[in-house]
């Protein structure tokens, strides 16, 4: 049988969409580029440099921005707030970080993601207020 790549397919020079979207997720959850580039090498032996996860992940930026200051529809009866707190490594010390979450029920009984984000440190609209304002 033929061996399709699932990193870079035959015959083409990037890396599959998958792949692009794995590096999308790791840079989601807060690893640093070099951590991104570290893990890809560990479990599939492939080398990605921080300028490549950074020419990746700004690619979803436009998308993001796009969806945060879409209008809101109606009215949302119902909305929950929920955190969840991260130790994160940040310049080689274990920091905790929140990220927020904020989802509504519309009339119909719809649930919807309304915002998400994480705090910034000594800001004086961190916490909940950053995301309701």
């Amino acid at each position: 049988g033929e061996h399709e790549p699932i990193i870079v397919k035959k015959h083409e020079r990037t890396i599959s969409s998958d792949l692009e979207g794995m590096i999308v997720s790791l840079f989601s959850q807060g690893l640093s580029n070099r951590d991104i580039g570290s893990h890809m090498n560990k479990i599939y032996g492939l080398e990605v440099s921080p300028e490549m996860v950074t020419r990746i992940t700004d690619k979803i930026l436009p998308i993001a921005k796009e969806w945060q200051i879409r209008p809101l529809n109606g009215l949302y009866p119902i909305i929950y707030l929920d955190g969840i707190v991260f130790n994160v490594n940040k310049d080689n010390q274990i920091v905790k970080k929140t990220a927020y979450v904020v989802f509504a029920v519309t009339i119909e009984g719809k649930r919807i993601f309304l915002e998400y984000g994480s705090a910034k440190p000594n800001h004086p609209n961190s916490g909940w207020v950053f995301l309701l304002i």
